[in-house]
């Protein structure tokens, strides 16, 4: 049967094609039409009115979805446009988390960092992430680990007196169409669950070679270390075009806490002593804002701060507070960002009972 045989039956009887098994003109037009639209290419003008216009309405619909669908940060979408949930899950993916804060004011920060003022320290860390389902809750799972070394009294550029091992393996659910598109366009919000541990280090060649001033009463033990289950609400707001304010709110709940609250307070202190802890929890606020006034070059002003609730009560309560300003150099998967900072408060580590203000330079480099 020739095609101008097959053309003359379809006009003189549309339901001939439904019951010859001869697909439609307009169904064979739109297939390249959909595949033009998926690769961002210009639809082709319709032969004729009566096999162009459903399919020339069917394009335009999915533009407009696309063009109502916004990238959350972290490489998942997060407009609602009504149709079904689609969940995509993928094996190492490109960030650990929707919202990340490679920008925080956090000394925890899982990045390669260093800064002097008017004492060296370097932070070697790296985030991992190993899972995520993408959807209408998009959820990850990630690792981190990092190595922070610091001089106690050495004003030396290498900081060789002091170390922390600092690891953490975490979940997190957005929640970008239910609750996230209630702060604007672009706006996400993340629940954040994970287990992680500290431990403290005095780098030292000999016994004589001691860095640490003589215990005193007041003191938090342990470097203010030991391992904790951390719980966070993080939200990401755009005030303006090129103004994005985000935040997040945690706490660290150590394991002495579950230990007391089931087994009373000589529990919680043999699990204290047992895995060498000086906190109870420690509650933390992190606000980043990020100006993105070229493509490649972002400032960024950032404030974190925590405070430090000992199990004992003989330990006086303490807290940290860092100021940072700087400017992000943005590159396609990372970014540089040299930065001004300001501590108050208690150091880290083996220097927590140690209170000063200290003004510091330095870089970092991170995953964006």
């Amino acid at each position: 049967m020739t095609a101008a045989h097959i053309e003359s039956k379809r006009r003189a009887d549309p339901a001939w094609t439904r019951s010859s098994g001869v697909a439609p003109r307009r169904a064979g037009r739109l297939v390249p039409l959909l595949l033009g639209a998926a690769l961002g290419l210009a639809p082709p003008a319709p032969a004729s009115a009566d096999d162009g216009t459903d399919a020339a309405a069917t394009v335009t619909a999915a533009a407009e979805a696309d063009a109502d669908t916004s990238l959350r940060p972290g490489g998942h979408t997060g407009a609602h446009t009504g149709a079904p949930e689609t969940r995509a899950r993928r094996w190492l993916p490109d960030q650990p988390r929707s919202i990340p804060l490679a920008d925080g004011a956090s000394r925890e920060i899982p990045a390669l960092e260093y800064a002097y003022g008017p004492r060296a320290q370097l932070t070697l860390g790296h985030p991992l992430p190993i899972w995520e389902r993408s959807g209408d809750r998009h959820l990850s799972v990630w690792t981190s680990a990092l190595v922070a070394l610091e001089n106690e009294s050495g004003l030396g550029p290498a900081p060789l007196e002091l170390g922390r091992l600092r690891a953490e393996l975490g979940t997190a659910v957005a929640l970008d169409r239910r609750v996230g598109d209630a702060l604007g366009a672009g706006g996400a919000f993340e629940l954040g669950f994970l287990f992680g541990f500290e431990r403290s280090r005095e780098l030292r060649s000999s016994e004589v070679d001691n860095h640490l001033p003589a215990p005193s009463p007041g003191d938090i033990p342990f470097g203010a270390g030991g391992s904790w289950i951390g719980l966070d609400v993080s939200t990401q707001t755009r005030l303006s075009e090129k103004l994005t304010l985000t935040t997040r709110l945690a706490d660290r709940v150590f394991m002495n806490q579950f230990a007391e609250l089931f087994g009373g307070h000589l529990a919680g202190a043999d699990v204290a002593s047992a895995l060498s802890e000086g906190l109870r929890n420690a509650p933390a606020a992190d606000v980043v804002l990020r100006w993105e006034a070229t493509e490649r070059a972002q400032p960024v002003i950032s404030v974190f701060a925590e405070g430090l609730l000992p199990h004992d009560d003989s330990a006086d309560a303490s807290y940290f507070v860092r100021g940072l300003l700087g400017v992000a150099c943005v590159g396609a998967r990372a970014s540089i960002l040299p930065f001004v900072s300001v501590d108050a408060g208690s150091g880290r580590g083996f220097l927590v009972n140690r209170h000063e203000l200290r003004l510091s330079v330095g870089v970092r480099y991170g995953r964006d």
